[in-house]
């Protein structure tokens, strides 16, 4: 991700208070859930030998085990040493009600469908089910050409050692799957869109396990930077919204532009800029701003500040914020979001990164470095975590290290977390890890499958306590508005508001009549708030109000959201999206 936030305590800082029994009984539990889940998971493979799922589940619990044995230093005779070198004999492990971290588990994918280099790419990705030609994509996009390194008579490759490649690759991938106008400052990082979206299909995953209530989507992405990526992905994959957060104000100009450029999805994104850390500022040597410099413009004396920055992002100062830590001074005190994004920091110094090989992604010292590296990040992101508890209610972090995906298994065990999963990011021949945790989630869902995916229109069950459904359609955008604007007139509801702009409409949960009903056309938009009652108005309290979004993932291939706001839910909202799907099968 971009940079840092705060510098991390020390592991056995992390509180225990939630944790049940003492450190040694959380290992001991979670290593005997390891065991026996393990043991199961190899009992099946007997039957499918070549299952990628399970072998991925093996994979997985091996290494919990592993990281939480070394963690504990338990040794081959049963002694328990720990961590201030006393020892005590390990009684026999009990079964635990504690499950391990555990992968998202998916439905089998097709046979021969898919592309094979992308074969652990989350199924709801497109590009799970096919691998780029880089020729074709140069064809439309001939900023792209320069990059072709030609491969005897088969499909070219890109010079992906080429900062400016991995640039116009980006540039490229948005405009034609995402319909986004993108560019990047040079220097700053240039995000890989496959394993970006890869991570926010994994964050819709955790949604359809456990989700806060209330309509729509609101995630934080920590570190937004310069590119935006999450956000934008965010938006136009699922119809989130998203507040970003930076520390630099180089990044934050940036990512401005990028929502000027994108107006579509720049009604879901607001930016929020904290300050540094002390440790942060004191590790680059007190300079008050992103270190891309000496200095950047306008970064003298006092900088920029609430209106001075021109209203392009938003300040949070101490007094505002929910508290002093790596997340919680990105919070305004009471705010609650549904998840965290992050890609923290990968480096420990400016020299490590720049040994590093594989650096033609580009990244600016605060996108790139922390002090103490990409683990000190995510274990002062969990201490944080462990205070704000159910302010947001999945906290989740990319990490591109195993020995950190193992520290952070072992802290989330010491921190008495439930509810934890994980899953790798792989294409090709790089891999990255999602780690998951949530304090507000029930504890089947640390290790619960995802539902199976909802069938088409009327025929599908909806779940009536959802407050959000979402369903595919392969048209176009302005079809898919004329349909269910058509549905809702035909279910006898009340249309209360068209956008043809934004691809939304809105209508009353109950019974029709009334309202502007029929006699809305699709090009038409009229407030939200004419039907609804106010003082000395006696047609009763405001109604519940289903709004339906439209989102273009790619060209031809549309996502439909249905969100509930307003009442309890219910089964006239399940009632109403199932209408409405029903109407969208015949397009």
């Amino acid at each position: 991700m971009e940079h840092p936030l705060e510098a991390a305590p020390a592991p056995q800082e992390i509180p225990l208070t939630s944790c049940p029994g003492t450190e040694v009984e959380t290992l001991q539990h979670h290593m005997a859930q390891c065991v026996a889940d393990l043991e199961a998971v190899k009992e099946a493979l007997l039957a499918c030998p070549d299952d990628p799922e399970l072998l991925e589940a093996k994979q997985l619990l091996e290494e919990s085990l592993e990281g939480a044995q070394e963690d504990a230093r338990l040794p081959d005779d049963g002694t328990l040493i720990q961590k201030d070198g006393s020892c005590s004999a390990s009684p026999s492990l009990p079964q635990a009600a504690t499950p391990p971290p555990a992968p998202l588990p998916h439905a089998p994918r097709v046979a021969g469908r898919g592309a094979p280099n992308n074969a652990r790419i989350n199924p709801r990705s497109r590009y799970a089910q096919e691998e780029p030609d880089f020729g074709d994509l140069a064809q439309a996009y001939p900023y792209l050409r320069p990059f072709l390194v030609p491969r005897g008579t088969g499909r070219p490759s890109l010079n992906f050692r080429d900062p400016r490649a991995c640039v116009a690759l980006t540039r490229a991938l948005l405009a034609r799957d995402h319909g986004l106008r993108w560019d990047l400052p040079p220097g700053h990082l240039a995000p890989p869109v496959t394993g970006r979206a890869n991570y926010v299909h994994w964050v819709q995953d955790l949604l359809a396990l456990s989700a806060p209530e209330g309509g729509e989507v609101c995630g934080l992405d920590v570190g937004t930077g310069a590119n935006l990526i999450y956000p934008l992905l965010g938006a136009a994959l699922a119809g989130w919204r998203f507040v970003g957060v930076d520390v630099s104000r180089a990044a934050l100009r940036a990512a401005r532009r990028l929502l000027d450029a994108n107006t579509g999805v720049a009604r879901r994104v607001t930016l929020r800029r904290v300050p540094m850390q002390p440790e942060q500022r004191a590790f680059f040597h007190g300079m008050e701003a992103a270190p891309e410099g000496p200095r950047e413009e306008g970064d003298g004396g006092g900088g920029e500040r609430g209106a001075a920055s021109g209203g392009a992002w938003e300040e949070v100062s101490a007094g505002d914020a929910a508290g002093g830590g790596i997340l919680s001074a990105a919070l305004r005190a009471g705010e609650a979001f549904a998840f965290c994004m992050c890609n923290p920091p990968f480096f420990e110094s400016l020299d490590e990164a720049g040994r590093n090989p594989a650096t033609a992604f580009g990244g600016t010292p605060l996108e790139m470095v922390y002090p103490g590296g990409e683990a000190a990040f995510v274990l002062s992101m969990l201490a944080d975590s462990c205070t704000l508890r159910s302010h947001i209610h999945w906290f989740t972090t990319m990490v591109g290290k195993k020995s950190t995906l193992r520290a952070l298994r072992g802290a989330l065990a010491r921190a008495g977390a439930r509810v934890v999963r994980t899953t790798e990011f792989a294409q090709g021949r790089t891999s990255r890890w999602g780690v998951a945790w949530s304090w507000a989630a029930p504890a089947a869902a640390a290790a619960a499958p995802l539902r199976a995916p909802a069938g088409r229109g009327a025929a599908a069950a909806l779940d009536p306590a959802r407050r959000r459904h979402m369903r595919p359609v392969r048209t176009e955008a302005s079809a898919v508005l004329r349909a269910l604007c058509e549905a809702a007139r035909g279910s006898g509801r009340v249309l209360r508001e068209v956008d043809p702009q934004a691809f939304s409409l809105t209508v009353e949960v109950g019974g029709g009549g009334g309202g502007l009903g029929g006699g809305v056309a699709a090009g038409a938009k009229r407030p939200r708030e004419a039907p609804t009652s106010g003082p000395g108005d006696d047609r009763g309290p405001h109604p519940a109000l289903a709004r339906f979004q439209v989102f273009q993932q790619a060209r031809g291939e549309q996502t439909v959201a249905a969100s509930l706001e307003g009442a309890s839910v219910g089964g006239d909202f399940a009632e109403l999206v199932s209408a409405m799907w029903a109407a969208l099968d015949g397009l």
